[in-house]
């Protein structure tokens, strides 16, 4: 009775509170809660009621919620505007932000740095603490390998890739992802303990002709803040060589300079009986050789072919320590075709029937100069005396081709085979229709070594999807693959 009669409580987030009705019954009040359908409390979001994102498209990053479509705001210079952000599923542009989602707000492929054909929009988490996508869930994976009635466990063994019918077995495996509406990032505990690599060879071909003496640019005044393609090359040369020595126990290096002639540098004698190959004690030879006694020619011209045999010579001359299965492998580096006359396709096929491995890079913009290039590399094959150039070794899987035209190209590509050479690669296989997409990277051992996120993959709602996985090395043993995990949304 009294003043108070009729007068609700006040219930608190998640609780509830009695109070007195005007009939002095005991009526009951419920506080805000997770799954009211507004945002309250300290949710994030609630049910179908979900914050939108200043988002700024020209640098693709994100600052904050916002809850009014189209206000801005400046920060450090950068102007976000609020949208209502989403996730790309598939194509290119996995996993990044995207703003053509069925919403309140569309954006158009002229003011989005993402504009894909699957852009998922956000859903509120159970606990209303979050949403995915912008927050994934992690999920362990099964894997499957190709032994005849293997069973899907978490890890797999697996001897090196090969397409040839007496390669040993397993050599493949199935990675299942669970049904999604979006993922992003696959990552696996990665075990080197049981393969054997063998000695490696690497012979450097430099391009000395005098066209590598231009910048970037083509210009041929340099300066310190634009250098020539050859001073360029020789800095990462030598990072290159040392990350050689630093990474595998045993190899040796050599180095061979083209321009309208081609010599074998003779200068290792510290420590080896054979001046041509610097081994692990002669890294500051190597390095002399690199800084000392390459540099470009007057001559324009480029006798590449005589460059590749000198690597052949070399590798048939020495004689492999042990069993002889030490790889032998030529990294070439031009910035054009060869001169009139000389042939390095042919050079090429020669070396790479030998056994021997042939990396390219081509520094160039012009297509067919880089068509050309990739052709003479161990990407290339022959069928009835035609030489076809692929994306990558069609047996091993490897990548032996790289191209650019800027310091950032030649640093990415020395970088790349240097990766391919003292790492393995590890090979994921996604479909689109009836076309597959093989996308590798080189992986190293260790915990949560991140795997090459699939070109073609997108996720499906309704059901798992598999996926092929291989690896790639030259040696001999198993590569361990262990706790293969997703980030994804559930669907």
């Amino acid at each position: 009775e009294g003043a108070a009669n009729g007068a609700a409580c006040d219930a608190s987030y998640e609780s509830s509170c009695t109070g007195c009705s005007i009939q002095c019954t005991y009526a009951v009040s419920s506080g805000e809660f997770c799954g009211d359908g507004v945002i309250n409390g300290h949710e994030y979001c609630d049910a179908f009621a979900l914050p939108y994102s200043y988002y700024d498209a020209g640098t693709d990053a994100i600052y904050g919620t916002c809850s009014t479509l189209g206000r801005t705001v400046v920060v450090s210079g950068v102007t976000y505007t609020c949208r209502d952000l989403g996730i790309c599923n598939g194509s290119s542009d996995n996993g990044a932000y995207c703003t053509n989602v069925t919403g309140a707000d569309v954006g158009t492929d002229t003011d989005d740095r993402a504009y894909c054909s699957d852009c998922v929009r956000a859903t509120c988490r159970e606990s209303c603490a979050s949403s995915c996508p912008f927050t994934y869930s992690s999920a362990s994976l099964l894997v499957t390998s190709n032994e005849p009635g293997a069973r899907a466990s978490t890890g797999v063994d697996l001897y090196a890739y090969s397409d040839s019918t007496t390669s040993a077995i397993p050599n493949a495996a199935t990675v299942t992802i669970p049904a999604c509406s979006v993922a992003s990032g696959i990552t696996a505990d990665v075990s080197f303990d049981d393969i054997a690599l063998p000695d490696v060879y690497v012979a450097f071909i430099i391009d000395e002709s005098s066209s590598m003496g231009y910048t970037f640019s083509g210009s041929s005044t340099t300066s310190e803040t634009d250098p020539s393609r050859f001073s360029v090359a020789q800095e990462l040369l030598a990072d290159a060589t040392s990350r050689l020595f630093d990474e595998l126990e045993s190899v040796q290096t050599s180095y061979i300079h083209f321009s309208s002639s081609a010599s074998l540098l003779n200068y290792c004698t510290s420590d080896d009986t054979n001046s041509y190959l610097c081994n692990v004690n002669e890294e500051s030879d190597a390095l002399t050789i690199i800084n000392d006694r390459l540099s470009v020619h007057t001559s324009g011209s480029a006798y590449t072919d005589d460059g590749i045999t000198l690597a052949q010579q070399l590798f048939d001359d020495h004689t492999d320590a042990g069993d002889g299965t030490a790889r032998k492998i030529a990294v070439l580096l031009t910035d054009g075709t060869a001169s009139s006359g000389h042939d390095p396709l042919s050079t090429a096929g020669t070396f790479i029937d030998a056994g021997y491995e042939l990396y390219t890079i081509a520094l160039t913009t012009v297509d067919d100069t880089q068509t050309e290039i990739n052709r003479w590399s161990s990407n290339s094959s022959v069928s009835s005396g035609v030489v076809t150039a692929h994306d990558y070794n069609q047996e091993n899987l490897l990548d032996y081709s790289y191209v650019g035209s800027t310091a950032d190209d030649l640093s990415d590509a020395y970088e790349a085979i240097i990766d391919s050479i003292t790492q393995v690669t590890i090979s994921i296989i996604s479909s689109n229709g009836a076309t597959s997409t093989v996308s590798s990277g080189t992986a190293a051992e260790g915990s949560s070594v991140a795997l090459p996120w699939p070109a073609t993959f997108a996720c499906d709602g309704s059901g798992e999807q598999d996926l092929p996985l291989r690896v790639s090395f030259i040696g001999v043993g198993q590569i361990g693959i262990r706790n293969v995990r997703v980030n994804y949304c559930a669907p």
